[in-house]
């Protein structure tokens, strides 16, 4: 009599199933993930496959909090979204997103939409949602798009959880972006305050040298205060990204917030750890910051801008109130100008020069060319100026029969001798 061939495949949600050496069967279902995002599995054994495959189908659907088969018509979207952050999407991503996420859904999502019920839920709602949201004007465009972004992902785990047929959130749309030029310019420094910064920042120790590299390095604040002298290369004139200090919340199995507590991280992405040629600017500035600390602790500590009063680690939030009040002390806090107004000016500045925008990419640390793209759209009256001078130039030499191409060569490295460092 031939063998009975074994089936090979499983069901929708019977997690791993197969028949061991004894003649039982086994399963195996993720039921969720420990602290440090790895899965946690449990086993189940049976006599049958069929036995088995309602233990772990069981478990799967049960591994969602407040979650089950019986009643899902019960489940609030506010409970749902909640927990779906907190049990999944956790894991997934930074905790200062999650922070992020959590004040979306507290502020915006439970108030507007939590006490529907899921089964009753509508492409309508959300929609409706998204328009009053952007026609009354007090939430950002990010943040709109960051509460449909978390609607459509939780709505995709509804539907895996087969709780919902379809995702309903695919539908909605947001209405276009029309911020005007002078509204994005906004966060970049006019070009005739930058001296004025770089010149009163003279009078502080401290603040001379920070500033000077967060406008011609274009690393993010939170990069700068990681930096250690091991990452400044004074012979070769390269300063290396491997860090950042990052202010992490704390929250509870309910999403309450606790604490918030300075750590070193791995920069923001993968694409943010690099090696840049920095110019000689920034060079003379940290040099002049190092024999000064070098006067002052002479056990001076491994961060470059440590704190100066216990040279540990400088913390964000310590560093935005010492800038803020510089801002005050000299007049300049009536500009709004935060700390990243100095990456978005490096950005605007290289762009200004023709710098090939792969290349801002790179220096930014941007994992995508889109991203780099996608913020600097805007470029000051001064560029379209002069593009416009150069075209006509170019029109009157092409009909001349004269016209030759003319590449500025090192314009990078002349004006900021900023560059990336291929990595082999």
């Amino acid at each position: 009599m031939p063998r009975k061939k074994k089936p090979t495949r499983r069901g929708n949600g019977e997690g791993s199933i197969h028949q061991r050496k004894d003649g039982r069967w086994c399963g195996q279902v993720t039921t969720g993930y420990n602290e440090l995002g790895k899965p946690i599995r449990k086993t189940y054994y049976g006599d049958t496959r069929e036995e088995v495959a309602r233990k772990v189908t069981e478990a799967a659907s049960q591994a969602f909090e407040g979650i089950t088969p019986a009643q899902p018509g019960l489940i609030k979207v506010g409970d749902y979204v909640m927990n779906w952050t907190l049990k999944f999407k956790r894991t997934q991503i930074a905790p200062k997103t999650l922070e992020w996420y959590l004040g979306l859904i507290r502020n915006h999502i439970d108030p507007r939409l939590g006490h529907i019920l899921l089964r009753d839920l509508s492409t309508y709602h959300v929609q409706d949602v998204l328009v009053s949201m952007t026609a009354e004007g007090k939430l950002s465009r990010r943040s709109i798009q960051g509460i449909r972004d978390i609607l459509k992902q939780a709505m995709d785990h509804a539907c895996q959880m087969k709780l919902l047929d379809a995702n309903l959130v695919l539908g909605c749309r947001l209405q276009k972006e029309t911020r005007s030029p002078e509204e994005q310019d906004a966060k970049v420094i006019p070009i005739e305050l930058r001296k004025v910064i770089l010149e009163t920042a003279t009078v502080n120790p401290i603040l001379k040298p920070i500033l000077t590299t967060l406008m011609f390095t274009g690393i993010r604040s939170g990069e700068l205060l990681a930096l250690r002298w091991a990452n400044i290369d004074f012979e070769r004139g390269t300063m290396e990204i491997t860090a950042s200090v990052a202010r992490t919340p704390e929250f509870d199995s309910k999403g309450e917030y606790i604490k918030k507590t300075n750590v070193l991280s791995s920069p923001k992405t993968k694409a943010s750890y690099r090696t840049m040629r920095i110019s000689s600017i920034v060079l003379d500035a940290l040099l002049e910051w190092k024999r000064y600390m070098d006067k002052k602790r002479p056990h001076r500590s491994d961060f470059v801008f440590c704190s100066t009063k216990s040279g540990g680690m400088r913390t964000y939030y310590g560093f935005r109130s010492t800038y803020r009040h510089f801002l005050k002390r000299h007049g300049l806090d009536e500009y709004g100008l935060n700390l990243h107004s100095y990456r978005h000016t490096f950005a605007t500045m290289l762009l200004e020069m023709g710098v090939n925008p792969r290349v801002v990419q790179r220096l930014l640390g941007h994992s995508d060319i889109t991203t780099t793209l996608g913020i600097y759209t805007h470029v000051v009256k001064e560029v379209f100026d002069s593009v416009a001078d150069s075209l006509s130039t170019a029109f009157e030499h092409t009909i001349a029969g004269t016209y030759k191409p003319q590449i500025a060569e090192g314009n990078v490295v002349k004006l900021f001798e900023t560059q990336v460092k291929e990595s082999v």
